[in-house]
């Protein structure tokens, strides 16, 4: 079988379509081939070939690949644990700080920013404005907390004389540069004089080391992590009522009409005895 032909069905899955030309003493000929059915799944062979292939030559032997995997698969913990550290940060202190009034262009800007966030995370265009009052109502409160973290953030930044200096910068480009190798240090430099965003970001950085000097952190497993988001997802979404005391045909009432009728039974019971 030659060797391009069978290479064009490779990693391909069942019902899938594609077309391959077929080069012949007669000429070429494009066929439409349609995946029916897989009958046998072959892995490539865990090798030094595959780390070859799959880091694009960057290491030539399968032990040096798995440890660079082993490295960035840490280093993506590593930053997964460090923003749930921040937002629990974040959220503590704004909770603690709900009668600061965020001014209303603060709560505008900071509730734009997230529906422009938003428009480019799902591909829609700036300018359609088709979700906006929909947007708008969904992360109205979001906007106001991110609105009043940043004022206390700003806050903390001027009460405590916290300025960027070199070495955070240095970090930022290094950790840029892991990330994306091709960037020159030069350009980064650039884009951090002209992308006040940029500042933003390592400035947020100092403030969060400030607070964690701190603070207490207890290091947990991740399973342990798991279950309790799980547990707290569940206490979020957990209902007013009982399901085994809901009744659909019952007039809805709202939650301080609730109370009101938990207290009147509760007077009731208490003039019967």
């Amino acid at each position: 079988m030659d060797a391009d032909f069978r290479n064009a069905f490779l990693n391909r899955k069942s019902g899938e379509t594609f077309e391959h030309t077929t080069t012949t003493q007669n000429g070429e000929f494009k066929y439409r081939y349609i995946i029916e059915k897989v009958e046998r799944v072959n892995p490539k062979p865990i090798d030094d070939a595959l780390a070859e292939l799959d880091s694009e030559k960057k290491f030539s032997n399968l032990a040096d690949f798995r440890q660079d995997l082993e490295f960035r698969l840490q280093d993506y913990w590593d930053d997964k644990a460090r923003t749930e550290i921040e937002n629990q940060i974040m959220d503590k202190i704004t909770r603690d700080n709900m009668s600061l009034e965020v001014p209303p262009s603060l709560r505008e800007t900071a509730l734009q920013s997230l529906i422009d966030n938003m428009k480019m995370q799902y591909q829609i265009k700036k300018e359609d404005t088709q979700f906006d009052a929909m947007l708008r109502t969904q992360y109205e409160k979001l906007a106001e907390n991110y609105a009043r973290w940043d004022m206390i953030k700003n806050k903390i930044v001027r009460e405590e004389k916290i300025e960027i200096e070199d070495y955070d910068i240095n970090d930022w480009i290094m950790k840029v540069q892991k990330a994306f190798p091709a960037y020159d240090e030069t350009m980064l430099r650039g884009l951090i004089e002209q992308d006040e965003n940029i500042k933003n970001q390592i400035m947020a950085k100092k403030v969060f080391d400030f607070i964690l000097g701190f603070a207490t952190t207890n290091e947990i497993s991740f399973d342990d992590f798991y279950k309790q988001r799980q547990m707290e997802a569940s206490e979020a979404n957990k209902p007013l009522i009982e399901t085994a005391e809901y009744d659909p045909n019952a007039p809805k009432v709202e939650t301080e009409e609730i109370e009101e009728i938990q207290a009147e039974e509760t007077q009731t019971e208490e003039t019967q005895e």
